[in-house]
């Protein structure tokens, strides 16, 4: 394609809206039928591979999704292009503005995989706010009966030893001990991240809990 300019008359440039070379072949947006086949003539006698299209068949395979058209423009190398409608489609390639292309795709899942990072991220922040509910609800109570627990896995323990009988049921407790141990375990790295369903349940046994520490307190 050394002598690409060569074939770019001034009278067929004034007939073509673009054009652009790839893989052999060189592609070109006639501006109508009438100069299409001035064209076709006109470079056919260069011996190249080509490929023609009038401007409504451009505008419409790009409409359409025409994924080879795509990479042709994405990859190939632009000849002609006066209005740059070819270096726009390039661009928004690039930027994942046109659907099905690479590009789009990567994008999407770049998004996909944000929008489950944020989501990911506030489970972790409930999971904590269960946590944290839970251990100062039973400090609340402890220090009730005189008893300051600092670790908190020592906490249901204790709970059972001062309450239970007297306001706290075991299921109360084993649900404090349920959320203490599964905060920790995801905190060491034991255990991979609570499912919104796994977090909605968590949360109805944090709420039955808090319910029943404030009967005693």
């Amino acid at each position: 394609m050394g002598g690409t300019k060569l074939f770019f008359s001034k009278h067929v440039k004034g007939l073509i809206k673009a054009a652009w070379y790839y893989s052999d072949t060189v592609y070109v947006v006639a501006k109508n039928k009438k100069s299409l086949q001035f064209i076709k003539t006109e470079l056919k006698k260069k011996n190249l591979n080509l490929r023609f299209m009038l401007s409504n068949t451009f505008f419409k395979s790009i409409l359409e999704y025409d994924t080879k058209l795509f990479v042709s423009i994405r990859n190939g190398k632009i000849i002609y292009d006066p209005h740059g409608i070819v270096k726009i489609v390039r661009r928004n390639i690039s930027k994942g503005m046109i659907l099905g292309t690479y590009e789009s795709l990567f994008k999407k899942f770049v998004i996909i995989q944000n929008h489950v990072k944020a989501a990911e991220q506030k489970k972790e922040k409930i999971l904590h706010n269960l946590y944290m509910a839970v251990v100062d609800c039973s400090q609340a109570a402890l220090l009730m009966k005189g008893h300051q627990i600092i670790i908190p896995r020592l906490i249901p323990n204790n709970l059972e030893k001062h309450f239970l009988g007297e306001g706290l049921e075991k299921t109360n407790i084993k649900f404090c001990r349920e959320i203490i141990q599964t905060y920790k375990n995801y905190e060491h790295g034991k255990i991979s991240l609570p499912s919104g369903k796994e977090l909605d349940e968590l949360i109805h046994k944090a709420e039955t809990f808090r319910n029943a520490i404030k009967m005693i307190l």
